[in-house]
């Protein structure tokens, strides 16, 4: 999501042909007519929140949607973030916008530089890479100012973050720096890890992702696939590559419980059942692509597509 050629909201990447759909354990449960859908979030099995044209919301696990009143600023915003069912935060390239009362309203504040990706630990704690200078960010009153925590000596590089509370995390950079801090960003422990991103030319200029299910277990979703560290970071593996399906400049990954798991490339969502040790192709979606999906629990999700449909994981 580098400048405006990587954003959701106008990235049109190369769609293969038209297939069949194999949504295995998935189902449509909804469809927009004309609508490029870019993120979608739920924080129970009924409440859920679209962005696209504008900031939907739902009452009933998807299946009908309605505009959220006084929210036309964030229409085509990029990203959703929920903290918890009360606290949550919506951001395109230059603004941010936050609910505190669950989803029913949102105020919307401009960002003092370009993002790249976005985390935030609670209502108040924050951070986001800086598209412009290089830089990992940190808010401590909700997005009402920011200061730099961490940087490289290149004024391009990408920071990925992941944090367990306001003062411990991680962070993994485009360019292969892999970071960690215990007391809020004060200090970091740093080191370079290309195996990172071996295997891949297009890393640098995509929206990665970043999670650890414990200070040792962790993902980093890329491109052409996961790469998984067993030691905090230190060395990093293949989990699973993706060269059957297409890259994707927007890959995401959600473990809803320790042990299932799932990882969005363009057109598939993959998922595993014993911690990332084995991934299986759990959808695949035609003449379209996959642009967000979001967890409740194991056997219940929902994924949103560039050409306006809802699905629905439900075992």
């Amino acid at each position: 999501m580098i400048g405006s050629s990587c954003r959701k909201s106008n990235y049109s990447p190369y769609v293969p042909p038209p297939q069949t759909d194999s949504l295995l354990e998935w189902k449509v449960i909804a469809s927009f007519t004309n609508r490029h859908l870019l993120d979608i979030w739920f924080i129970s099995a009924q409440k859920g929140f679209l962005l696209a044209d504008h900031l939907y919301q739902t009452s009933d696990g998807g299946k009908t949607w309605t505009v959220i009143p006084n929210t036309s600023s964030i229409k085509n915003f990029y990203y959703l973030f929920f903290v918890n069912t009360k606290y949550g935060f919506a951001y395109d390239s230059s603004q941010l916008a936050r609910t505190v009362d669950g989803g029913a309203t949102w105020t919307v504040k401009p960002l003092p530089t370009g993002v790249v990706t976005m985390f935030f630990t609670d209502a108040a704690t924050g951070f986001y890479s800086d598209r412009t200078g290089g830089s990992l960010k940190k808010t401590i009153d909700s997005g009402n100012s920011w200061k730099n925590i961490l940087k490289n000596n290149s004024s391009s590089d990408i920071y990925y973050p992941y944090f367990f509370s306001a003062d411990t995390g991680y962070v993994a950079t485009g360019q292969g720096i892999f970071a960690s801090t215990s007391d809020a960003g004060e200090t970091w422990n740093t080191s370079f890890q290309p195996t990172i991103h071996s295997g891949t030319s297009m890393a640098f200029n995509s929206y990665n992702q970043l999670l650890f299910l414990d200070r040792r277990k962790g993902f980093y979703a890329y491109p052409d696939g996961l790469k998984k560290t067993e030691d905090g970071g230190q060395t990093w593996n293949n989990a699973m590559n993706v060269t059957h399906d297409m890259t994707s400049l927007f890959s995401i990954i959600r473990f809803p419980d320790p042990n299932t798991g799932f990882y969005k490339g363009l057109t598939i969502i993959y998922k595993t059942s014993d911690g990332g040790q084995n991934w299986n192709m759990n959808c695949r979606v035609g003449d379209d692509f996959i642009t967000g999906m979001s967890f409740v629990d194991g056997h219940t999700g929902w994924a949103c597509t560039s050409r306006g449909r809802i699905l629905k994981l439900q075992q």
